[in-house]
């Protein structure tokens, strides 16, 4: 009778136990994280009587300015594809931040919310500014607390617990 392996790995019990290699950790982040914050943005603006199209169009008028909104779908596709590149860019900055201060993976749910704080300042007082946009939105308390705890969850959140759950080359699952 054989002896029994105690070094046999166990599959993660929940989705929290599950680690993924480091490009798919980041590729979920964001995607998940894109479509979030992206989704939120159109269904609050649909509240507002704002099309889909024209959310999307205004973050290719960041690059485009105002001829954005003349573009239809072109310019809409190019605001979606720009979303998502800037969102990788945000996830591979907070992941290579982590490398340095690894209690950002070890307090994810701690570190995540404040660096979408940080993420939405980052945001709206200097790269909209700076963009061909050129100033930054006004905002009611109501919208602005939204887009917060939009950030806040939806990008930070789900950022710092996607890094966190990232496996390093050489680990097991």
């Amino acid at each position: 009778m054989a002896a029994h392996d105690s070094s046999a790995t166990v599959a993660p019990q929940t989705v929290g136990d599950r680690t993924w290699p480091v490009g798919t950790a980041l590729l979920l982040a964001t995607l998940i994280a894109g479509v979030l914050d992206l989704g939120y943005a159109i269904v609050v603006s649909a509240f507002r009587g704002y099309a889909p199209m024209l959310i999307c169009q205004s973050v290719a008028s960041g690059l485009l300015g105002k001829a954005t909104y003349e573009g239809g779908l072109a310019t809409a596709a190019l605001g979606v594809a720009l979303h998502f590149s800037m969102m990788a860019v945000i996830v591979v900055t907070y992941y290579l931040l982590s490398r340095r201060l690894t209690q950002l993976v070890r307090q994810p749910f701690l570190w995540g919310p404040l660096y979408g704080v940080v993420v939405f300042c980052v945001m709206n007082y200097v790269v909209v500014p700076l963009s061909a946009i050129g100033h930054t939105f006004q905002r009611t308390p109501l919208l602005f607390i939204g887009e917060m705890f939009s950030h806040v969850v939806f990008v930070g959140l789900t950022i710092a617990w996607f890094v966190s759950r990232a496996r390093q080359a050489g680990t097991s699952a």
